[in-house]
């Protein structure tokens, strides 16, 4: 029952009624009457805080599993094959997800108030997978490189994850390119932040780019020789 109580206090957060209005939006439930958008959402949340190694089955099983039902309600089916909800995933648009991350990012930034942050942190990860799952992505040279596929994710961090930003071209695999990009499309989208960064941007082109855009920042400075006296002080 605690379990339950969690998840149900989770889900509170983004309302059923939220959940249809976007998914009318983004147009995901236009063709699939059994696994709607709202229902594939409560799932996804289900599967990450109750299974360890999420798979397919695992999420059939979450699914016609009691707990799960009882918070779906009677207007859901109460069984699902596991190739069916793999479809649904490959086919279910991502930008009806994005809405329902902002809407939330929006909703705790505005409560927070006065002890909203006025930093925000970028870093980047990459990660790799077999290429026998993975169709998206870059590979690197040399070695087993080219058994694999790569993806870049950078992440602006202030209280919560706020700035989400996924590359999946090599170009990307240089900070220079997929931080400096990440800094400047939050910047322009968003209220006036101090980015911070570490030396993954070290090329000038890109500190003239963010000093020109009037985008405050901190970083360390990387052991190329920039003069003080090259960069614009912004108050």
């Amino acid at each position: 029952m605690k379990k339950m109580e969690m998840i149900s206090r989770l889900l509170s957060f983004v309302p059923d009624k939220l959940l249809n209005q976007l998914a009318v939006t983004e147009g995901v439930d236009k063709y699939s009457k059994k696994l709607q958008g709202q229902l594939i959402f409560k799932l996804l949340v289900y599967c990450m805080v109750t299974e360890k190694d999420n798979s397919l089955r695992g999420m059939q099983s979450a699914f016609e599993s009691a707990i799960f039902q009882a918070l779906i309600g009677s207007s859901f089916p109460a069984t699902i094959s596991y190739s069916s909800i793999s479809e649904r995933l490959g086919k279910i648009k991502w930008e009806y997800f994005q809405q329902i991350f902002k809407t939330c990012v929006a909703a705790y930034s505005e409560g927070l108030g006065k002890d909203k942050s006025a930093v925000i942190r970028f870093d980047s990860t990459i990660v790799s997978l077999s290429t026998k799952l993975l169709r998206t992505g870059y590979h690197l040279t040399g070695g087993d490189a080219d058994k694999y596929r790569l993806l870049k994710y950078t992440i602006g961090f202030t209280n919560i994850p706020e700035a989400v930003y996924f590359y999946s071209d090599q170009t990307y695999n240089s900070e220079n390119v997929a931080l400096s990009e990440s800094v400047i499309a939050y910047s322009q989208a968003s209220t006036r932040k101090i980015n911070v960064f570490d030396q993954g941007i070290t090329a000038r082109d890109n500190y003239d780019k963010l000093t020109e855009k009037q985008i405050h920042f901190i970083s360390r400075i990387s052991s190329v020789p920039f003069k003080l006296k090259d960069f614009q002080l912004i108050i």
